[in-house]
């Protein structure tokens, strides 16, 4: 019998939830658990750091590399162009934040990062592949990191932003209190991630594009992020959601399951699921907001 704790609180009461395949790359088959206590669900079995990379393939992870003669790029990178615009009215309009010191955790192609520094912020970013970090730091407009452990400057960032990152990180609570050393004292951290309550995850089930296993190692939704974010001592101070990723994950979906079309049959039926989820206040991705207590 298998034996499986939650890797986050190590609770010993889980559930398994479904199985899932790795629809991107290897075919192969995960599942995903649930912790009865914090509620995070997480993909078994967890590959190690050093065998997590096997499974990403920088010619169509979409992060790293832009093929622009592949559909699912051109989809990818209007869903792209929309959300950009879409986080920097969040944080300036929402979060009222106009200019100030930003550190993105995973910057991956720095599209965020080169967004702000256009604004006037003052930019840092994290990026563990060396390409990628490579070709930003060859831009030389800002710095950026391989790690979190290599940055000293702590108390000194305004913003800090997980945009679809955190889902990945082996050992999100111990990214969490390396942030809250980083942060100010005003300073605000921004988690976006998909939200396993959400109508397409519903809707898709073992399909859904989000749980991209075993890349995403760990998977949310409000309750769950919100609770993970308290007992590391940071204040949620607000939430909102990114609804267009329902576009791109209908999308890839349809494509999962095989469908005719999936461009036109995703973009469909996620229209459907976005207005559904603006109905139900329950997006695809979440965005949540939390400050030092």
């Amino acid at each position: 019998m298998q034996y499986v704790i939650c890797p986050i609180c190590k609770n010993e009461k889980v559930n398994r939830i479904l199985v899932t395949k790795d629809f991107f790359l290897s075919n192969e088959e995960f599942e995903i658990w649930e912790c009865e206590f914090c509620k995070i669900r997480f993909t078994q079995p967890i590959p190690s750091e050093e065998k997590i990379q096997d499974y990403y393939k920088k010619e169509e992870y979409f992060s790293h590399y832009k093929n622009k003669k592949s559909l699912s790029y051109y989809i990818y990178n209007i869903a792209r162009k929309i959300n950009l615009r879409r986080k920097y009215k969040f944080i300036s309009k929402d979060l009222q934040l106009k200019i100030g010191r930003v550190l993105d955790v995973g910057c991956g192609s720095g599209d965020f990062l080169n967004y702000l520094f256009s604004k006037g912020w003052d930019c840092a970013g994290v990026e563990p592949d060396n390409d990628s970090r490579h070709y930003l730091t060859k831009m030389n407009k800002f710095p950026v990191y391989s790690s979190l452990n290599e940055i000293e400057s702590a108390n000194s960032f305004n913003l800090i932003t997980f945009w679809h990152v955190l889902e990945h990180i082996h050992h999100p609570e111990d990214a969490i209190q390396k942030i809250i050393n980083l942060l100010n004292k005003e300073g605000i951290l921004l988690i976006a991630v998909p939200n396993y309550d959400s109508p397409d995850a519903e809707f898709f089930m073992s399909y859904w594009a989000a749980w991209d296993v075993p890349r995403h190692l760990f998977h949310f939704n409000l309750l769950s992020l919100s609770k993970l974010l308290k007992i590391n001592n940071l204040q949620v101070i607000k939430h909102s959601g990114l609804y267009f990723d329902v576009l791109y994950i209908s999308y890839l979906s349809q494509k999962y399951l095989n469908k005719l079309i999936p461009c036109i049959t995703g973009s469909f039926i996620g229209f459907r699921l976005m207005l559904k989820s603006k109905t139900m206040n329950n997006p695809s991705s979440i965005i949540v907001v939390a400050k030092k207590q």
